[in-house]
């Protein structure tokens, strides 16, 4: 018995562009490199490798920009801004999904890379959050946050 490959669904934040993965999505890296900050204007990227044949764009492929510096290809939408992957010369059977943007819910492991400091500012987010949901429960004295 073979199991089908899971298919996975994005967009971008107008809706412009919608794409599709027939297949599994790699682990979960949280980049810190300033390449990486710049392109989503955030502290960190979170980006999972995705198969390059497994992608495909649905619908708005001609909103679709492209922006290339030392072979690498960030691609976003030209409407909204939303980065959507990157791709590289030297790895073309693989890509670069921006996890933002999955529209299905993904359960990936996670990893960080980036910079010297990226462990401890990763410890950091996830300690904030853990402190932010200790105050909701003993405010609320409920477990139920959703």
């Amino acid at each position: 018995m073979s199991l089908a490959a899971p298919i996975f669904q994005g967009s971008c934040l107008c809706g412009g562009i919608h794409y599709e993965i027939h297949g599994e999505i790699g682990d979960v890296i949280q980049c810190h490199c300033q390449r990486c900050r710049k392109a989503n204007g955030t502290a960190f990227a979170t980006n999972a490798p995705i198969s390059s044949a497994a992608f495909k764009i649905t619908q708005g492929e001609n909103l679709v920009k492209k922006f290339a510096a030392s072979g690498v290809y960030r691609w976003f939408c030209g409407e909204c801004g939303s980065p959507l992957i990157s791709s590289r010369d030297a790895q073309p059977e693989l890509y670069r999904l921006r996890i933002g943007t999955l529209d299905t819910i993904a359960v990936p492991q996670f990893f960080t890379r980036g910079s010297s400091f990226e462990l401890p500012l990763v410890l950091w987010v996830f300690y904030r959050v853990k402190i932010k949901l200790l105050k909701f429960f003993f405010q609320t004295n409920s477990l139920e946050l959703f």
